[in-house]
Order: C-alpha cells, then sequence, then structure tokens
C-alpha cells in the first residue's frame, strides 16, 4: 500500500484577513504605478527586473538621475532589494540608511524583509534601532510583521514585549494587531495567552476563529477547537478546511469525514486541502463509494487537479481497488512534467498489482 501524504496546516495562512488576500494579488510591492512611471521612466525596468545585477543598475541610474531623493522611488528600490527572491537584505538595509528622511511606509517594507528572511528576529532589532534613533515612529502595520517574526523564531519573551508596545499604544483594540497576538502566542504554544487575547478582540472576524482553532489544533487540543469551530455562528471555507484536517492529522478519519458531509450540506464548496483531507480519510477508512463521490465532485464543479492533488488521489486506496475514471488518466497525460506524470503512471501501475 502506498504512503497517504496528509496536508499540513500552517497558522501562519489563516491570518490573511479579506484585505490582505486583496493585497496578495496586487501587484509586488516594488512595481510602480503609472503615475509614478509617468514623473520616473527610468523606473519601468523594475517590473522587469529578474537579477541583482539589474537592480543595481536601477538603483545607479536613481543615483544619477537625483531621483532617489524621492520616498516614493527609493521605496521602490528597497521593495525589491527586501522582498524579492533576487533581492539582498543588507543591501536593503544600506540603503534604507542613505534615505535623508525615511517614511514609516519604507521601514515596514524593510521590517517585512526581515521578518520573512532566515533570520525572522532581525526584525525586531531593527525596529529596537528605530526606536533608539527616533527615525520614525512605528504604525499600525508595524506590529503584525513583527508579531509575526516571533511567531516564525518562535520566541515568546519577544512577542510579549511586542504585546506591551501594543497595548501602550492603544493598538490592541485594532483586529488586525490582536490576531496577529493570537498567532504569535499559539506558535509559542502558549495557548492560554492566545485565547486570552482572542476572548478580548471587540469584533472577530473570519481570521481570528480561524487562528484560534488552528493554535488548538497544533497544540494537539483538537477537543478544544471544535469548541471554538461549534461557537462561530457562521464559517468560511477556512474554517471548515482547518477543522477537517485537524481531524485527519490525528487520525480521527470518520470525524473528519463526518464534518466534510456537514460542509458539502450547508452549501460550501471545499477548497484543495478539504478535498486532499477528506481522500485521506477515505483511504484509511477504505470508503470506497464515498472516495468515487469526491472524484465525481471534482467533475462535475470542473475544479481543477493541481498536481498536488492529482498525484494524492492517484496514491488513493480507492484507486487501487480500480475506482479510477478514463477522465482522471487523461488528466494525468495533460501534466507536461514528464517526471510527475512518470511518477503518476508508476503508482497506478503498482496499484494495478496489489
Amino acid at each position: 500500500m502506498s504512503t497517504i501524504s496528509l496536508t499540513y496546516f500552517s497558522i501562519h495562512d489563516l491570518s490573511l484577513s479579506k484585505t490582505n488576500l486583496q493585497q496578495k494579488k496586487q501587484d509586488p510591492l516594488w512595481i510602480p504605478t503609472p503615475k509614478l512611471l509617468t514623473q520616473y521612466p527610468i523606473l519601468k525596468d523594475l517590473s522587469s527586473c529578474k537579477t541583482l545585477t539589474h537592480l543595481t543598475q536601477i538603483h545607479a541610474q536613481t543615483i544619477t538621475t537625483g531621483a532617489i531623493n524621492d520616498n516614493f522611488v527609493s521605496s521602490r528600490v528597497l521593495a525589491f532589494l527586501a522582498l524579492s527572491p533576487q533581492g539582498s537584505i543588507p543591501y536593503a538595509r544600506l540603503l534604507f540608511s542613505q534615505i535623508y528622511n525615511p517614511d514609516v511606509f519604507i521601514a515596514n517594507t524593510l521590517i517585512r524583509g526581515y521578518a520573512s528572511s532566515k533570520n525572522p528576529l532581525d526584525a525586531l532589532a531593527f525596529y529596537v534601532e528605530l526606536l533608539e534613533n527616533s527615525v520614525v515612529l512605528p504604525d499600525i502595520y508595524t506590529y503584525p510583521l513583527l508579531l509575526k517574526a516571533c511567531s516564525e523564531s518562535p520566541c515568546v519573551s519577544l512577542g510579549r514585549a511586542i504585546h506591551g508596545h501594543v497595548y501602550k499604544l492603544g493598538f490592541s483594540s485594532e483586529v488586525s494587531v490582536s490576531n496577529f497576538l493570537v498567532q504569535m502566542y499559539a506558535s509559542c504554544g502558549v495557548i492560554e495567552s492566545a485565547k486570552l487575547v482572542f476572548d478580548r478582540i471587540p469584533e472577530c472576524d473570519y481570521a481570528s476563529w480561524n487562528i484560534m482553532i488552528g493554535g488548538y489544533l497544533k497544540c494537539g487540543l483538537i477537543e478544544s477547537a471544535r469548541e471554538v469551530f461549534d461557537g462561530m455562528l457562521e464559517r468560511d471555507v477556512i474554517s471548515w478546511s482547518v477543522m477537517v484536517n485537524g481531524y485527519v492529522q490525528e487520525s480521527r478519519f470518520e470525524e473528519g469525514l463526518k464534518l466534510f458531509r456537514e460542509m458539502l450540506a450547508e452549501k460550501k464548496d471545499p477548497n484543495e486541502s478539504v478535498l486532499v483531507n477528506a481522500l485521506s480519510a477515505c483511504a484509511h477508512l477504505g470508503a470506497i463509494e464515498q472516495g468515487a463521490w469526491i472524484e465525481g465532485y471534482l467533475k462535475r464543479n470542473n475544479v481543477g487537479l493541481s498536481v498536488r492533488l492529482v498525484k494524492f488521489v492517484s496514491e488513493m486506496k480507492f484507486i487501487h481497488c480500480s475506482a479510477i475514471s478514463d477522465s482522471l488518466i487523461v488528466c494525468l497525460c495533460n501534466f507536461p512534467s514528464w517526471h510527475i506524470q512518470s511518477e503518476l503512471f508508476l503508482n497506478l501501475k503498482v496499484a494495478e498489482l496489489l
């Protein structure tokens, strides 16, 4: 029997509010706006910049023309350095030090870069430096980035210190900041503090509930997670996804599959994560008919089959029972990567021998 690969969830992904999801779909921060491009045509190359060498040339042009003295220009150059995979955090830090009058947006961009780097706590070191030198004052967008850095480390002592700053500056009533506080405490395993912050959120959004559910699951408290889930007046697809995933990870497959059916009964369209975990539950329970029904659901609703989903379906126990359809075979043929294609067909051939 092949090994079933489960979907592991990260509570960091749950902190995205609707606004954040919209921002996620936008162009990278270093792409200039049409208005800025009209004023500084030399920035047009930022849209096609793929290497640090190219960025260095663009930076040199902004220095030669004096455009770098405009914070709107320097922020774009710094954003590429701090956030692009081809960037350089040390280079970004050097550029920041050369900006005559940096604003909080530029500072937050560099903090974001640090928080996403291999050494996320550098974000806090930079934050302390900003405060000590009175370079810029932090705003409401600064603290989620710092709390994310504490979550990534994880480091609850620094997280508590940032919590103190949040409270002192009056940002603790902001839902977006509170969500990251819940996430930070849960990531550090201090679930009691996470729940305390959660209970004090004036008006929870979907992200608040989902992060709290995810926090309990991360700490192995599945009953507490279900209690929070049941307390939601309305659930989004992420809520269902996280809870179904929690049951499957704890090998409570019947409960996971039951919750999946409840989700469908409430006319909620499952995302890929829910489908993968539902298929996993079917595989472990030998629920061939339910697995075949899910395959039918994929076809009826024209759900795009990603490599991840198709690979998982190919390993399913119900496939080993010859329940695979011709349409899925055709789908496998359409994958352009020969090594993925050959691996999938190898799984199917082995399944025929079982």
